[in-house]
């Protein structure tokens, strides 16, 4: 595994909705962004919408409606989405998992295995080996 690079994770934080970024500090450790914001964001194409994965179910319900007030929610089996602008915002509550280091490899594709999160000192990030090769030859790799 290696980390983002210093200006593709300062990109990632610069598009990133306050609210988001700022319940992610205040829940340090506990909150990881992961998958196709990422690859959005890296490669400059339009942001469809953060996913964001806790360590219960529980937290990632109340971390969904920290940030809903006013907001309209959808609750699914797999996440609950706050309709948040400019992109939807999903709080995964069907995945959990106890470490940053265990999101990575659990998505599908190459060009979705990257996560960051905030430490409670800085931002931190994993990216697994074969994302930037494949995401700069445009290969979908399973």
């Amino acid at each position: 595994m290696q980390e983002l690079l210093k200006e593709d994770l300062q990109w990632c934080l610069r598009v990133l909705p306050s609210p988001v970024k700022n319940l992610m500090k205040e829940r340090a450790n506990r909150l990881v962004i992961a998958g196709g914001y990422i690859r959005s964001c890296v490669s400059r194409e339009k942001v469809n919408d953060i996913d964001l994965f806790s360590q219960s179910v529980d937290a990632a319900k109340a971390c969904a409606f920290s940030i809903a007030w006013g907001k309209r929610t959808i609750e699914t089996d797999n996440a609950i989405t706050v309709l948040t602008r400019p992109f939807t915002t999903q709080f995964i509550h069907k995945w959990v998992y106890s470490t940053p280091q265990e999101i990575v490899p659990s998505f599908d594709f190459t060009i979705a295995r990257a996560a960051f999160w905030f430490d409670g000192v800085g931002w931190q990030s994993l990216i697994d080996d074969r994302f930037y090769p494949d995401l700069a030859a445009k290969r979908l790799v399973y």
